[in-house]
């Protein structure tokens, strides 16, 4: 049995594992989530996931430790597809009907919804308890929704498109209110951007920036396979304020 990542509850009250069991005598691998209570520590549930592939990478739980979101490949559909799971009962609640592949997801507790981020830039807002779509924004990036990040109380959310090759390197900030996407305001630093994170209140967002690293062409000389190989790594971090877009560093 492998335990590919874990996910708990602010309060540690709650923790859900993902696990994956590949049998000797069977040509499928078996995929579930282990649900666990913490104070009793005992597993008081396990949550099988059918007729698809996960690696749980994108395994979300509730604030509120009520539901489970994640990204599973579905096999007949050849399809990423968004699903959440109500753990109290092991029963799944949702689970998505896009065109395109679902590459990023964000779930709110206090408002019962989840942001999905699509491959081809959409992102959409969801009702997780009735399924149904309740807003929809095209060309949201150039290209597939990186990463979403949300604020504690799910009014702003925050996202990036691809990963360090993207010609997209904007962060873009959301309004979630009254179960409409708006958008805020984009911020689009000079260098890569490889890893984020927003503050719980939204007042502050973290950065780690990765310079663009040049090409050198080296000729076959001592000294500048010598200053080739001393090239320092192009790497850094900074803190933003949201107000003022003041960058901080450490």
């Amino acid at each position: 049995m492998f335990y590919y990542r874990l996910v708990h509850t602010l309060n540690s009250e709650i923790c859900v594992c993902g696990h994956s069991i590949n049998y000797e005598d069977e040509a499928e691998c078996r995929y579930f989530y282990s649900v666990w209570d913490l104070n009793e520590k005992m597993c008081i549930r396990e949550i099988d996931v059918h007729e698809s592939e996960a690696d749980f990478y994108e395994m979300q739980l509730a604030k509120d430790g009520l539901h489970l979101s994640d990204i599973l490949y579905d096999i007949g559909m050849k399809l990423y597809r968004a699903v959440v799971f109500d753990l109290n009962t092991g029963k799944r609640l949702f689970i998505s009907e896009t065109k395109h592949h679902v590459h990023s997801s964000a779930i709110i507790s206090e408002t019962r919804t989840l942001i999905l981020g699509l491959f081809d830039g959409t992102m959409e807002l969801y009702d997780i308890e009735r399924g149904t779509c309740l807003h929809r924004f095209k060309h949201a990036h150039l290209g597939a929704i990186h990463r979403i990040y949300t604020t504690d109380d799910g009014s702003i959310a925050m996202t990036t498109a691809g990963g360090l090759d993207s010609k997209d390197r904007s962060i873009r900030f959301w309004s979630m209110r009254r179960n409409r996407i708006n958008l805020l305001t984009v911020f689009t630093p000079d260098a890569k951007v490889s890893s984020m994170n927003l503050s719980g209140d939204g007042h502050l967002v973290a950065l780690e920036i990765t310079e663009v690293v040049p090409f050198v062409l080296v000729r076959e000389t001592n000294r500048e396979r010598q200053q080739f190989n001393n090239l320092e790594q192009f790497t850094c971090s900074f803190a933003v304020d949201l107000f003022d877009f003041k960058v901080c560093q450490p």
